[in-house]
């Protein structure tokens, strides 16, 4: 009797690839043939990937169902097998297919206790928004923060909205049961750059002094210019007082030689601050244009994957 259970079996598994819908109507899966043939050739690891695309194509197809759950187990990761050897039995309670589910029994008797398990604990208690990722794999933590785990070198993280992730690895035995403590989620820190805000002020110093300097020199030419529009001074070639000028020159009973002394001053006062504030603007932009950008918290990009969604989890290290 039980080798010709054994000979069902192989049959069924053989045949896998009829099974790819529920509705048992045979259909070919490329990644289902793919992992098949590496299977044949002593690759497990690499029949797993393609068989676990298969039943991501076909989730409710008991022989992909049954092929990821036997590599997971002889890969070692008896979580993963655990959880579809469990989905094959409930399969094959719903579709009728007994010997699918006396297979999905053995094995789980077999793994029973072969899983690790990972127990945290937390700073503070995680709510419904704190996302626990092992190996790809997302954790509810509403229903436990106590997970069963693939043995091994896992890849933690832990992620919460506006809060800075956390990354960790952890090794754990078959059979073993492993606390972890989390420690509190930092706030994302924004690094700023102070060469980039020295370079921004002295920007806007030079332009303001830049600015400054041509209306000085704007008012001075206009107060220079006034003398002569007024009478104060003559400039050569011009009448003064019937006579033709020989230079410029200044009535000296009128203010006109004192206010064009002081047009002058206030002309190279004017340039003189217009030139450095050119400087500065030039400094000022070299610092800003330059400078490293802020950044908040470097950002890691994680593949995620559950029973019911599939994704990636943006993540980072504090």
């Amino acid at each position: 009797m039980g080798m010709m259970r054994g000979i069902t079996i192989a049959t069924i598994v053989a045949l896998a690839p009829s099974f790819a819908r529920a509705d048992d109507k045979p259909v070919s899966d490329p990644h289902f043939e793919k992992g098949s043939e590496l299977k044949a050739k002593g690759d497990i690891a690499g029949a797993c990937v393609e068989f676990t695309l298969a039943e991501q194509g076909n989730p409710s197809a008991v022989g992909m169902v049954l092929s990821v759950a036997q590599c997971s187990e002889e890969l070692g990761k008896f979580h993963t097998a655990v959880v579809h050897f469990t989905r094959l039995k409930q399969l094959a309670t719903e579709l009728g297919l007994p010997e699918y589910g006396r297979t999905a029994e053995e094995h789980l008797s077999k793994l029973d206790k072969k899983p690790a398990t990972l127990a945290l604990t937390f700073d503070d208690p995680p709510d419904a928004a704190t996302k626990v990722t092992v190996d790809d794999e997302v954790y509810d933590l509403t229903k436990s923060t106590t997970l069963e785990v693939n043995p091994g070198k896992l890849h933690l993280v832990v992620s919460h909205p506006d809060r800075v992730s956390r990354e960790e690895t952890i090794e754990v035995q078959s059979g073993e049961v492993k606390a972890f403590h989390v420690r509190r989620l930092a706030l994302p820190v924004t690094v700023s750059s102070t060469r980039r805000r020295t370079g921004i002020i002295v920007t806007w110093v030079g332009g303001a002094a830049v600015v400054t300097g041509v209306v000085l020199v704007a008012i001075a030419a206009h107060n220079y210019n006034a003398q002569f529009t007024n009478g104060n001074c003559y400039k050569k070639g011009s009448q003064a007082n019937g006579w033709p000028a020989m230079g410029d020159a200044c009535d000296p009973t009128k203010p006109g030689a004192s206010n064009i002394a002081s047009a002058r001053t206030l002309v190279n006062a004017g340039g003189g601050v217009a030139i450095a504030g050119g400087v500065a603007v030039a400094v000022g932009g070299y610092l800003w244009l330059f400078a490293p950008k802020p950044v908040k918290e470097k950002l890691s990009i994680v593949p995620t994957l559950s029973s019911d969604q599939a994704g990636f989890l943006a993540t980072g290290h504090f």
